[in-house]
């Protein structure tokens, strides 16, 4: 509901029966997806996504990942918090494994 605030094309996708291949499907069609992930401040066990993040690509078994944490389009992995798990810069290439294990099947995307 918030993000209708600024574009009335924004959808909501959650859904338990969400999937990456799912996902996959709306980038390659030109629609960003919005999801929920790890930030790379997380403490190890804590699991609670907290932290929004934009796919906005797919090529070659990756997701092009945008992460609003840094300051820079330019900021590299490393550059953020200190969980180099997901620590991987403002631009990044990450598996779909690695999208899958992270996504908690919430996003959203416009129509």
């Amino acid at each position: 509901k918030y993000a209708r605030r600024w574009d009335k094309n924004v959808i909501n996708i959650s859904s338990s029966k969400l999937t990456v291949n799912d996902m996959k499907l709306y980038v390659q069609g030109g629609k960003p997806v919005l999801y929920y992930g790890f930030s790379s401040y997380q403490k190890p066990g804590d699991y609670h996504r907290n932290h929004c993040k934009v796919l906005t690509g797919y090529k070659n078994g990756k997701f092009r990942v945008n992460d609003p944490l840094y300051y820079s389009k330019n900021d590299g992995a490393g550059t953020g918090g200190k969980n180099m798990k997901y620590d991987r810069g403002a631009i990044s290439w990450v598996p779909k494994s690695a999208i899958q294990s992270e996504t908690n099947h919430e996003a959203i995307t416009v129509k």
